[in-house]
């Protein structure tokens, strides 16, 4: 008997399984690190999240071949 129904799920559902020992992985665990670090050192949601979005800055959902990564960047 599954614990969440008999749906598994589809392999594009699931990008965390197409990560690669070498690369994927560890860039992974340690963005999971830095997050868990800054949730443990904040007790308030806005400034674990200012300090977030300055340590892990947000991209763009889709950029483009020619975009330059410091248009990604938030303004300070």
């Amino acid at each position: 008997m599954a614990l969440f129904g008999t749906e598994r799920g589809s392999p594009s559902n699931k990008l965390h399984s197409w990560t690669s020992e070498e690369l994927g992985k560890p860039e992974l665990l340690l963005h999971l690190g830095t997050v868990v670090g800054l949730m443990k050192i904040n007790n308030d949601y806005d400034e674990f999240h200012a300090q977030l979005d300055k340590i892990v800055p947000v991209y763009p959902e889709n950029p483009t071949l020619f975009d330059d990564p410091k248009d990604w960047e938030l303004p300070k």
